[in-house]
């Protein structure tokens, strides 16, 4: 799938800016979740407050989505597909996986439910420890 970012920004009502483009390119070129501070080194021509300000331009429209990591801090990723999280308790790697069968849960959930009758979104994250963590902590004993 070709992700035309002028098109998007247009889409979404957004002005079409270099730092705009700059900022969504690394994105689609890195294809995985992204940090202020990471963005912040790879754009080193766009001050930090201009990023912050794109950043949530783009998550209020639905450009990007924002992911909670274990630490509290977050990422951002393209807001291409609904997917879920499973994010390293140790190191905050994250890797993305489908629906499963969340989406049955979630029926079940509301038919139980005696105060909500319709859900209409969720988020789902699982927190682990990822293999490279794993060894390490092994490796240490």
């Amino acid at each position: 799938m070709k992700y035309d970012l002028t098109k998007e920004l247009k889409l979404r009502g957004l002005k079409i800016t270099p730092q705009r483009l700059a900022i969504l390119e690394v994105f689609l070129k890195n294809k995985k979740h992204q940090s202020i501070k990471t963005l912040s080194n790879k754009l080193k021509n766009i001050d930090i407050v201009t990023l912050y300000r794109n950043i949530n331009s783009f998550e209020e429209k639905g450009i990007l989505r924002k992911v909670g990591l274990y630490d509290d801090s977050v990422a951002y990723e393209l807001n291409l597909e609904h997917h879920h999280h499973i994010v390293c308790i140790k190191c905050n790697k994250i890797e993305e996986f489908k629906e499963y069968d969340i989406e049955s849960l979630i029926k079940k959930i509301s038919l139980k439910s005696s105060q909500f009758k319709i859900i209409k979104d969720h988020s789902f994250k699982l927190m682990g420890i990822c293999n490279s963590c794993f060894k390490n902590s092994n490796n240490m004993s």
